[in-house]
């Protein structure tokens, strides 16, 4: 990693990324060295989902994914192309990794699971579409505290209206304003996304 003026580490460039790639193909023994040492971002990555997600996985769960995630890098590694960041490229691996042993352990929030049962009806997120389960889960990331908490306690701890209120130590009221706030925001989130995909792929078609 090279090193700015004052002597501060700076983050690696893409292009700089896709030649450490390109050096673990080749089989460089600095390159895989450095390379294994940029892998220590997917315990990071996967401890920081799993926190988000209300701790639904356990530290020997999360260290079998790490080893899984690890490989299905390793696997696809010669696709890497150098147009996003090393780290942000694994990071969608985390995130699919993650979500495949959710699905299997069958701990899937309802939020993505029972769709028929709850103010999500008309996204059509289907829970199998894994791009999708990521688009709400940005969308989360994105809404204010006080709203993304209300979410997470409800789909991803299963708490009622009441137990999230005592949780947060506001009136039932309150919470289920602050939720079904917190819906409109996601769908509004969601159709933004659906725009941008219909214009990006309008353009592909234009250049193709």
């Amino acid at each position: 990693m090279k090193k700015s003026r004052r002597g501060q580490r700076e983050p690696p460039r893409s292009s700089d990324d896709l030649a450490l790639v390109r050096g673990v193909l080749e089989g460089e023994s600095t390159a895989v060295e450095e390379f294994v040492d940029r892998m220590r971002c997917v315990s990071r990555i996967l401890s920081y989902q799993n926190e988000r997600l209300g701790k639904p996985l356990s530290a020997t769960e999360l260290l079998d994914i790490g080893q899984e995630t690890i490989l299905a890098v390793w696997k696809k590694l010669s696709q890497y192309s150098g147009e996003v960041r090393l780290q942000s490229w694994v990071f969608r691996f985390c995130y699919l990794e993650m979500l495949a042993r959710l699905r299997k352990l069958q701990r899937l929030p309802r939020l993505f699971e029972d769709l028929d049962d709850n103010p999500l009806e008309g996204l059509s997120v289907p829970a199998s579409d894994p791009f999708r389960f990521a688009s709400i889960h940005r969308g989360i990331e994105k809404l204010q505290s006080n709203h993304r908490e209300v979410i997470l306690l409800k789909h991803f701890r299963g708490l009622t209206f009441e137990e999230a209120a005592a949780h947060l130590g506001v009136s039932s009221n309150t919470a289920k304003t602050r939720y079904y706030r917190a819906i409109d925001l996601l769908r509004d989130f969601l159709e933004e996304g659906k725009s941008e995909e219909r214009v990006s792929q309008h353009r592909r078609e234009f250049d193709g």
